[in-house]
């Protein structure tokens, strides 16, 4: 045990507490008690607490962990340090030991036999039911939104799961998992701007990696026929709602295989981990619903953008006609730009936003797919 300059006076702070149940255990074991109900099983839970409200001699709590939420019971004459109890501050990190029983009206609670302070919280809990409405505070202080805000648990614990299943499924179709560097001699594997640091030990610059694609291809040259990673990327460039600085990405190289067996392979990862996490390959994604089973369509950049566009265009359509329609969409042209850059920025324009998947966008031009080969059959 130990003292902390916050906790209550005369209260010791222990190192570590003997959690006996996740809350959810609790809940998922007495579905169907009865009203006025006091069981014989004594559990310890811990957690924070998101509301209290007290009635004289009665006081009520709300305890969540991160599986889920349970109703605390205190009592004046049956709580140790009852005042200190009804005294604690919203978001204090607390233990609770008694009895599962439920109340008069029926609410499955911990009887508060004994409890102790683990952490008061130091600054004041946003509101406990509706979360946090500033995007600018979710975004900077996620671990109070995570607190408050279910859904935001709910993706981390999603996210996890999609990750894990993606590993798995890939290690059983024979991929091996690596880690490469991500302090870079030479930016390269994509076209984006890097971040740039000093080694002082070999006085050089180093980049952090925009891809690492380049270090996964010498493994397959070292033997690997199927390697992939999951790891951070970093891009030196803007920020919005599509691009981060620093990003989570998974790539992976196949040995024999083209791209039409990388396809077959994506559409089926994702189809699978969806009904795995999900039970469903059905989603719905800013109010529209999303079929990710397979087969998904595959086209080219030119049909994409003849569909939603209205114009024929490619790689071999005269350099002015692709700046004259540039102009007219009111995209800057760097004199630089070769007729693929063009093509691929007037389909950025007009078509990338309004796609609604799963599509595969094929047959990239050349001059802005970096390390790719020639196609087969259509040059440039």
């Amino acid at each position: 045990m130990t003292s902390d300059p916050d906790a209550t006076p005369g209260r010791a702070v222990p190192y570590r507490l003997d959690v006996t149940h996740r809350i959810a255990e609790v809940v998922d074991a007495h579905p169907d008690l009865e009203p006025g109900t006091e069981t014989d099983e004594v559990v310890t839970v811990a957690g924070r607490l998101m509301l209290r409200r007290d009635q004289g001699r009665l006081a009520f709590g709300t305890l969540q962990d991160s599986s889920g939420r349970i109703q605390l019971f205190a009592t004046a004459a049956a709580t140790p340090d009852f005042d200190a109890f009804t005294s604690l501050s919203l978001g204090d990190w607390i233990g609770v030991t008694g009895a599962v029983m439920t109340t008069r009206r029926g609410e499955l609670s911990v009887r508060v036999d004994r409890w102790v302070l683990l952490a008061p919280a130091r600054r004041s809990f946003p509101d406990k039911w509706h979360g946090i409405t500033d995007p600018d505070t979710r975004y900077r202080q996620r671990y109070v939104d995570l607190w408050v805000t279910d859904e935001a648990r709910h993706r981390f614990h999603v996210r996890s799961r999609v990750v894990a299943a993606l590993r798995r499924r890939l290690a059983e179709r024979g991929f091996v998992e690596v880690e490469t560097p991500i302090l870079h001699p030479i930016p390269g594997g994509a076209l984006a701007r890097p971040f740039v640091t000093h080694h002082n030990a070999l006085d050089m610059d180093l980049y952090l990696r925009i891809a690492p694609e380049l270090y996964l291809k010498r493994l397959v040259v070292g033997g690997f026929e199927r390697v992939f990673e999951i790891g951070r990327s970093f891009r030196n460039e803007g920020i919005s709602t599509r691009h981060n600085p620093e990003f989570t990405m998974l790539e992976l190289y196949w040995a024999y295989a083209d791209y039409h067996d990388v396809m077959a392979l994506t559409e089926s990862l994702v189809a699978e981990v969806a009904s795995e996490v999900l039970g469903t390959t059905r989603v719905v994604f800013g109010g529209r619903e999303l079929d990710l089973a397979p087969p998904w369509r595959r086209a080219t950049l030119e049909e994409l953008i003849a569909e939603h566009a209205g114009l024929t265009i490619d790689i071999h359509t005269p350099r002015d006609e692709l700046v004259a329609h540039c102009e007219r969409l009111g995209i800057e042209v760097q004199p630089h730009y070769g007729p693929g850059k063009l093509v691929l920025e007037i389909y950025e324009k007009t078509t990338e936003p309004h796609l609604w998947g799963p599509v595969f966008v094929c047959d990239y031009p050349t001059e802005v797919s970096p390390l790719s080969r020639e196609h087969r059959s259509r040059p440039g």
